[in-house]
């Protein structure tokens, strides 16, 4: 699978697909990934707790690409994500992330993630564990 399709496929099914997300994780992501989103660090088992928690606190995760490129192995995105949480609140982000994958998992994720819309105390929702 060339590495667009693993980030593409990493952030749909993560968001979107009933699967267990320790089985998603496993699949797509490399035991010493680590990720940056808005300069807080989360390992490995800060990401796994970081997903739990987002599949506990959001019932409905929409994601759309707007732009995907890749060089070598780094994949860029620009997507959105929209959320409705199980108080039927609603929420909406921008991300630019840069992907990098190494033996078919991606192993290190940079993002920046804005707020467009709803509660402020979901503006953290990207990194919260």
């Amino acid at each position: 699978m060339e590495n667009i399709q693993i980030v593409k496929h990493a952030l749909s099914d993560l968001l979107t697909s009933d699967i267990d997300i320790n089985e998603l994780i496993v699949k797509y992501f490399s035991t010493d990934y680590q990720q940056t989103v808005d300069g807080k660090t989360l390992g490995f088992n800060e990401f796994v707790a970081h997903m739990q928690l987002l599949r506990s606190v959001v019932k409905q995760f929409a994601v759309t690409i707007d732009a995907i490129s890749q060089s070598g192995d780094q994949v860029h995105t620009h997507h959105f994500v929209k959320v409705k949480k199980t108080d039927n609140s609603v929420s909406e982000f921008e991300v630019f992330a840069l992907f990098k994958i190494a033996n078919h998992k991606i192993v290190t994720c940079n993002e920046l993630t804005r707020q467009l819309h709803g509660n402020s105390e979901d503006k953290d929702l990207g990194a919260r564990h």
